[in-house]
Protein backbone atom coordinates (compact mmCIF):
# COMPACT_ATOMS: atom_id res chain seq x y z
CA UNK A 1 0.00 0.00 0.00
CA UNK A 2 2.78 2.40 0.94
CA UNK A 3 4.73 1.57 -2.23
CA UNK A 4 1.64 2.20 -4.35
CA UNK A 5 1.13 5.58 -2.75
CA UNK A 6 4.78 6.49 -3.22
CA UNK A 7 4.59 5.44 -6.86
CA UNK A 8 1.48 7.58 -7.32
CA UNK A 9 3.17 10.54 -5.62
CA UNK A 10 6.32 10.41 -7.74
CA UNK A 11 4.27 9.93 -10.89
CA UNK A 12 2.27 13.04 -10.11
CA UNK A 13 5.43 14.94 -9.15
CA UNK A 14 7.08 14.04 -12.46
CA UNK A 15 4.20 15.71 -14.33
CA UNK A 16 4.20 18.85 -12.14
CA UNK A 17 5.18 21.77 -14.45
CA UNK A 18 7.65 23.40 -12.06
CA UNK A 19 9.32 20.06 -11.34
CA UNK A 20 9.52 19.33 -15.05
CA UNK A 21 11.43 22.55 -15.68
CA UNK A 22 13.94 21.54 -13.02
CA UNK A 23 14.48 17.89 -13.85
CA UNK A 24 12.56 16.55 -16.88
CA UNK A 25 13.98 15.71 -20.28
CA UNK A 26 13.53 18.35 -22.97
CA UNK A 27 11.37 15.97 -24.97
CA UNK A 28 8.97 15.56 -22.03
CA UNK A 29 8.61 19.33 -21.66
CA UNK A 30 7.91 19.79 -25.34
CA UNK A 31 5.44 16.91 -25.54
CA UNK A 32 2.55 18.71 -23.86
CA UNK A 33 0.78 22.05 -24.31
CA UNK A 34 3.10 24.91 -23.30
CA UNK A 35 0.29 26.85 -21.62
CA UNK A 36 0.40 24.53 -18.64
CA UNK A 37 3.67 26.25 -17.66
CA UNK A 38 2.09 29.72 -17.34
CA UNK A 39 1.44 29.21 -13.61
CA UNK A 40 4.63 27.27 -12.97
CA UNK A 41 6.11 30.27 -11.13
CA UNK A 42 3.97 29.50 -8.09
CA UNK A 43 4.80 25.82 -8.29
CA UNK A 44 8.50 26.72 -8.49
CA UNK A 45 8.35 28.45 -5.11
CA UNK A 46 6.35 25.56 -3.69
CA UNK A 47 8.88 23.02 -4.94
CA UNK A 48 11.70 25.15 -3.52
CA UNK A 49 10.09 25.23 -0.09
CA UNK A 50 9.33 21.51 -0.06
CA UNK A 51 12.80 20.67 -1.28
CA UNK A 52 14.33 22.68 1.55
CA UNK A 53 12.30 20.67 4.06
CA UNK A 54 13.33 17.44 2.31
CA UNK A 55 17.00 18.42 2.61
CA UNK A 56 16.58 19.00 6.34
CA UNK A 57 14.86 15.63 6.78
CA UNK A 58 17.59 13.88 4.79
CA UNK A 59 20.33 15.55 6.80
CA UNK A 60 18.61 14.75 10.10
CA UNK A 61 18.08 11.09 9.17
CA UNK A 62 21.67 10.64 8.01
CA UNK A 63 22.90 12.32 11.18
CA UNK A 64 20.96 9.88 13.35
CA UNK A 65 22.15 6.86 11.37
CA UNK A 66 25.83 7.77 10.83
CA UNK A 67 26.55 10.57 13.29
CA UNK A 68 29.57 12.86 12.87
CA UNK A 69 33.20 12.00 12.18
CA UNK A 70 35.73 14.08 14.11
CA UNK A 71 32.92 16.54 14.82
CA UNK A 72 32.31 17.00 11.08
CA UNK A 73 28.90 16.05 9.60
CA UNK A 74 30.45 14.26 6.62
CA UNK A 75 27.77 11.65 5.99
CA UNK A 76 24.79 14.04 6.46
CA UNK A 77 26.45 16.50 4.08
CA UNK A 78 27.06 13.76 1.52
CA UNK A 79 23.45 12.58 1.82
CA UNK A 80 22.12 16.11 1.20
CA UNK A 81 24.55 16.64 -1.68
CA UNK A 82 23.69 13.31 -3.30
CA UNK A 83 19.98 13.96 -2.98
CA UNK A 84 20.34 17.36 -4.65
CA UNK A 85 22.77 16.32 -7.36
CA UNK A 86 20.79 13.27 -8.43
CA UNK A 87 17.29 14.76 -8.51
CA UNK A 88 16.57 18.50 -8.90
CA UNK A 89 20.12 19.81 -9.20
CA UNK A 90 21.54 17.45 -11.83
CA UNK A 91 20.43 19.49 -14.82
CA UNK A 92 21.39 22.74 -13.10
CA UNK A 93 24.95 21.47 -12.59
CA UNK A 94 25.12 20.49 -16.25
CA UNK A 95 23.65 23.84 -17.33
CA UNK A 96 26.14 25.90 -15.31
CA UNK A 97 29.08 23.88 -16.61
CA UNK A 98 27.88 24.28 -20.21
CA UNK A 99 27.72 28.04 -19.79
CA UNK A 100 31.11 28.14 -18.05
CA UNK A 101 33.01 26.20 -20.71
CA UNK A 102 32.64 24.99 -24.29
CA UNK A 103 34.91 21.93 -24.32
CA UNK A 104 33.32 18.78 -22.92
CA UNK A 105 36.45 17.92 -20.92
CA UNK A 106 36.42 21.35 -19.26
CA UNK A 107 32.71 21.01 -18.54
CA UNK A 108 33.34 17.69 -16.78
CA UNK A 109 36.09 19.32 -14.73
CA UNK A 110 33.79 22.19 -13.76
CA UNK A 111 31.08 19.78 -12.63
CA UNK A 112 33.53 17.90 -10.47
CA UNK A 113 34.84 21.13 -8.93
CA UNK A 114 31.29 22.33 -8.21
CA UNK A 115 30.46 19.10 -6.42
CA UNK A 116 33.68 19.16 -4.40
CA UNK A 117 33.28 22.79 -3.32
CA UNK A 118 29.60 22.33 -2.55
CA UNK A 119 30.43 19.24 -0.47
CA UNK A 120 33.10 21.11 1.50
CA UNK A 121 30.70 23.97 2.20
CA UNK A 122 28.10 21.55 3.53
CA UNK A 123 30.65 19.73 5.68
CA UNK A 124 31.64 22.96 7.46
CA UNK A 125 28.03 24.10 7.80
CA UNK A 126 28.31 24.91 11.47
CA UNK A 127 27.43 27.87 13.66
CA UNK A 128 28.61 29.26 16.95
CA UNK A 129 26.59 27.96 19.92
CA UNK A 130 27.03 31.27 21.73
CA UNK A 131 24.60 33.32 19.65
CA UNK A 132 21.41 34.16 21.52
CA UNK A 133 17.98 34.65 19.95
CA UNK A 134 14.93 36.48 21.12
CA UNK A 135 12.28 34.06 22.41
CA UNK A 136 9.14 33.27 20.46
CA UNK A 137 5.80 32.09 21.86
CA UNK A 138 5.74 28.30 22.13
CA UNK A 139 2.90 28.01 19.61
CA UNK A 140 4.98 29.60 16.86
CA UNK A 141 8.50 28.62 17.89
CA UNK A 142 8.34 25.54 15.66
CA UNK A 143 8.87 27.68 12.53
CA UNK A 144 12.42 28.42 13.69
CA UNK A 145 14.63 25.30 13.55
CA UNK A 146 16.88 25.29 16.64
CA UNK A 147 19.84 23.91 14.67
CA UNK A 148 20.69 26.95 12.59
CA UNK A 149 22.24 25.24 9.51
CA UNK A 150 18.81 23.71 8.89
CA UNK A 151 17.66 27.23 8.15
CA UNK A 152 20.27 27.48 5.40
CA UNK A 153 19.12 24.21 3.85
CA UNK A 154 15.51 25.38 3.92
CA UNK A 155 16.21 28.74 2.27
CA UNK A 156 18.71 27.68 -0.41
CA UNK A 157 16.14 26.21 -2.85
CA UNK A 158 13.82 29.18 -2.28
CA UNK A 159 16.55 31.61 -3.30
CA UNK A 160 17.27 29.51 -6.37
CA UNK A 161 13.60 29.40 -7.34
CA UNK A 162 13.23 33.17 -7.00
CA UNK A 163 16.34 33.71 -9.13
CA UNK A 164 14.60 31.91 -11.98
CA UNK A 165 11.48 34.05 -11.61
CA UNK A 166 13.23 37.41 -11.50
CA UNK A 167 15.34 36.58 -14.55
CA UNK A 168 12.19 35.57 -16.40
CA UNK A 169 11.14 39.20 -15.97
CA UNK A 170 14.48 40.86 -16.76
CA UNK A 171 15.35 38.95 -19.92
CA UNK A 172 13.50 37.96 -23.05
CA UNK A 173 13.43 34.32 -24.15
CA UNK A 174 15.89 33.49 -26.89
CA UNK A 175 14.34 33.04 -30.37
CA UNK A 176 14.77 29.26 -30.28
CA UNK A 177 13.69 28.85 -26.64
CA UNK A 178 11.23 26.15 -25.80
CA UNK A 179 7.62 27.31 -25.92
CA UNK A 180 7.18 26.02 -22.38
CA UNK A 181 9.93 28.36 -21.12
CA UNK A 182 8.40 31.28 -23.01
CA UNK A 183 5.04 30.50 -21.40
CA UNK A 184 6.72 30.25 -17.98
CA UNK A 185 8.34 33.66 -18.44
CA UNK A 186 5.11 35.22 -19.71
CA UNK A 187 3.05 33.84 -16.84
CA UNK A 188 5.34 35.26 -14.15
CA UNK A 189 4.43 38.94 -14.07
CA UNK A 190 6.28 41.72 -12.22
CA UNK A 191 4.05 41.47 -9.15
CA UNK A 192 4.48 37.69 -9.02
CA UNK A 193 8.27 37.97 -9.23
CA UNK A 194 8.36 40.71 -6.57
CA UNK A 195 6.02 38.83 -4.23
CA UNK A 196 8.06 35.67 -4.62
CA UNK A 197 11.06 37.47 -3.11
CA UNK A 198 9.24 37.73 0.23
CA UNK A 199 9.73 34.10 1.44
CA UNK A 200 13.53 33.90 0.91
CA UNK A 201 14.22 37.50 1.89
CA UNK A 202 11.98 37.56 4.97
CA UNK A 203 13.20 34.10 5.92
CA UNK A 204 16.84 35.21 5.75
CA UNK A 205 16.21 38.33 7.84
CA UNK A 206 14.15 36.39 10.37
CA UNK A 207 16.33 33.29 10.67
CA UNK A 208 19.68 35.10 10.91
CA UNK A 209 18.74 38.05 13.11
CA UNK A 210 21.09 36.76 15.82
CA UNK A 211 24.11 37.69 13.67
CA UNK A 212 23.45 41.40 13.87
CA UNK A 213 22.07 43.82 11.31
CA UNK A 214 25.03 44.08 8.94
CA UNK A 215 25.78 40.38 8.66
CA UNK A 216 22.07 39.66 8.51
CA UNK A 217 21.69 42.08 5.61
CA UNK A 218 24.79 40.69 3.91
CA UNK A 219 23.34 37.18 3.85
CA UNK A 220 20.22 38.55 2.14
CA UNK A 221 22.10 40.92 -0.18
CA UNK A 222 24.53 38.56 -1.88
CA UNK A 223 22.05 36.01 -3.25
CA UNK A 224 19.90 38.90 -4.49
CA UNK A 225 22.91 40.37 -6.27
CA UNK A 226 23.88 36.94 -7.61
CA UNK A 227 20.40 36.35 -8.99
CA UNK A 228 20.30 39.69 -10.79
CA UNK A 229 23.95 40.15 -11.73
CA UNK A 230 24.57 36.47 -12.40
CA UNK A 231 21.43 36.32 -14.51
CA UNK A 232 22.64 39.26 -16.57
CA UNK A 233 25.99 37.53 -17.18
CA UNK A 234 24.42 34.17 -17.96
CA UNK A 235 21.75 35.58 -20.28
CA UNK A 236 24.01 38.15 -21.97
CA UNK A 237 24.21 37.49 -25.67
CA UNK A 238 22.11 34.33 -25.57
CA UNK A 239 18.79 35.38 -24.10
CA UNK A 240 16.64 33.47 -21.67
CA UNK A 241 16.34 29.70 -21.95
CA UNK A 242 16.02 26.67 -19.76
CA UNK A 243 19.78 26.33 -19.47
CA UNK A 244 20.10 29.95 -18.32
CA UNK A 245 17.34 29.57 -15.74
CA UNK A 246 18.78 26.40 -14.25
CA UNK A 247 22.31 27.86 -14.17
CA UNK A 248 21.26 31.01 -12.32
CA UNK A 249 19.22 28.89 -9.90
CA UNK A 250 22.28 26.90 -8.84
CA UNK A 251 24.55 29.94 -8.85
CA UNK A 252 22.24 31.84 -6.50
CA UNK A 253 21.95 28.89 -4.11
CA UNK A 254 25.71 28.56 -3.97
CA UNK A 255 26.24 32.27 -3.32
CA UNK A 256 23.65 32.17 -0.52
CA UNK A 257 25.50 29.26 1.08
CA UNK A 258 28.82 31.10 0.83
CA UNK A 259 27.26 34.29 2.24
CA UNK A 260 26.10 32.39 5.30
CA UNK A 261 29.49 30.75 5.81
CA UNK A 262 31.23 34.13 5.52
CA UNK A 263 28.94 35.82 8.04
CA UNK A 264 28.11 33.11 10.56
Amino acid sequence: MILMRLRWFFRRLASFPAWMILSAEDSAIESGPPQRFRRAWLGMMLVGGLWGVALCCTWGLASKVFGDFEDLPIMPAMAALTMTALIPGRRAIIALSEIGAKASSTQSLLRSLMLVVFALCLVVLRTSPHYLEYPLPYWIDWIRPPWKPFRVLMLMPLWGAWAMLINARFHKPMPDAQKAIAAFAEGCGPLCAAASLVPPLAGSLFYFHYLGVWRQMSIAFWPTAAAIGGGWIVCRGRGLGRTSLLAVNLLTQFVFLLAYLANR
